[in-house]
């Protein structure tokens, strides 16, 4: 999905909530019918990407997470580290 000019790959929603935005893996009134255990899994980041191409030499991004997370930056074909 396309949301404020970056692809959100492998996210289906991306839920507005307080001032933030929590990217889903599937749409909120599909979560919600699903088992508990279930619900929460789908609130998981996990496997998703945020792509994007910058017109400029730096990009200023920034995530934030209610628990611990990892995130890892790719470049191109090559992963940096």
């Amino acid at each position: 999905m396309i949301y404020n000019n970056v692809e959100l790959h492998n996210i289906e929603e991306a839920l507005e909530i307080a001032g933030t935005v929590r990217p889903q893996r599937v749409p909120e009134a599909i979560r919600l019918k699903l088992n508990i255990d279930a619900q929460k899994k789908m609130l998981s980041p996990a496997n998703a990407e945020i792509r994007f191409v910058s017109e400029g030499p730096s990009v200023r991004l920034t995530l934030s997470s209610e628990g611990q997370t990892d995130a890892t930056i790719f470049n191109g074909p090559f992963q940096s580290k």
